[in-house]
């Protein structure tokens, strides 16, 4: 007949052993402890547009005692991800001296653990230089005016200036503020935008955007036939012909200004010191242009000459 196998022996074995586990691990847990808590800080406030001297610490180390239940998993350690402090109660002394925020970190932790010491012991709060410059706004906008249109003065931006306020290291050097680049194609019948300063992380721009106000009108093409001027002195008995005498003067105006453009307007003319002996052709340049006008241009772009001796 087989015997019976007595389970009771080892399960009580099993038993005891896990009990007397329990209670050690128990006893330990109940025990104070000392430990170290990294502590990940954000300080907040910080004055914009400005640099701290020195960047602070990303993170705080706290010397601590607790029950070991307490300080056993770092996951219930703290009560934040991540501790906000507000550096503007400590701007005007320049430093933060750190056992200052002992009774605000106590709130975080739990309620058996006492903090012994923290790193660093002080944080420096001290900020470069600040200075405010007034500047020149420097456009890096394209305005792209509606089909058959064309823009007729130069953008005007309002105000005309910034204020920057800064670091010397950073406002000192620019000698004007630039736009943002950009390209805006102008809606027909819009005549005012807005358009932002450029940006910089350690710069303040007051005002941040500006108005510029554009003008635009249709444009037609003229032409006006003028003669070819020479400009200089020939030598003594000299004199010098163009072939042809007059050319032709092709533009665009715009339909406000049209009919106002004259010929007295314009002027062609060929400098003396072009006529080289050893040339053929000479090139006419406008030498006076009307207010409004845009691409002019002769044609055509070049013209013959023959310099004749006078027979006294």
């Amino acid at each position: 007949m087989a015997k019976k196998i007595n389970w009771g022996r080892p399960m009580g074995a099993a038993a005891a052993v896990g009990l007397s586990a329990l209670l050690w691990y128990s006893l330990k847990l109940t025990r104070e402890y000392s430990t170290k808590i990294e502590l990940p800080v954000k300080f907040v406030n910080i004055p914009a547009g400005v640099k701290l001297e020195k960047n602070p610490p990303a993170t705080l180390e706290l010397n601590v005692t607790g029950k070991g239940t307490e300080l056993l998993f770092p996951a219930l350690r703290l009560g934040v991800d991540t501790l906000e402090i507000d550096v503007k109660p400590y701007l005007p002394y320049g430093y933060l001296f750190t056992p200052k925020l002992t009774e605000m970190l106590m709130r975080i932790l739990p309620a058996s653990v006492h903090i012994h010491g923290i790193k660093p012991d002080t944080v420096s709060l001290a900020f470069s230089q600040k200075i405010r410059r007034r500047l020149k706004i420097l456009p890096r906008v394209n305005f792209i005016a509606p089909q058959g249109f064309m823009l007729t003065e130069k953008p005007v931006f309002e105000p005309n200036e910034v204020t920057i306020f800064g670091a010397e290291e950073d406002v000192a050097k620019p000698e004007a503020w630039p736009t943002e680049n950009m390209t805006i194609a102008v809606p027909l019948g819009t005549t005012r935008f807005t358009v932002a300063m450029a940006k910089n992380p350690d710069v303040i721009v007051e005002p941040a955007t500006v108005t510029v106000a554009v003008a635009y009108e249709r444009f037609s093409e003229g032409e006006i036939e003028l003669p070819v001027k020479l400009v200089g002195e020939l030598p003594p008995g000299q004199r010098v012909r163009f072939l042809p005498e007059r050319v032709k003067v092709k533009y665009l105006a715009p339909f406000s200004r049209f009919d106002g453009v004259a010929a007295e307007d314009f002027s062609v003319e060929v400098d003396v010191e072009q006529l080289d002996p050893n040339a053929r052709y000479a090139h006419p340049r406008l030498s006076r242009i009307p207010y409004g006008v845009r691409y002019p241009h002769v044609e055509p772009a070049h013209v013959r000459f023959v310099v004749r001796s006078e027979i006294q």
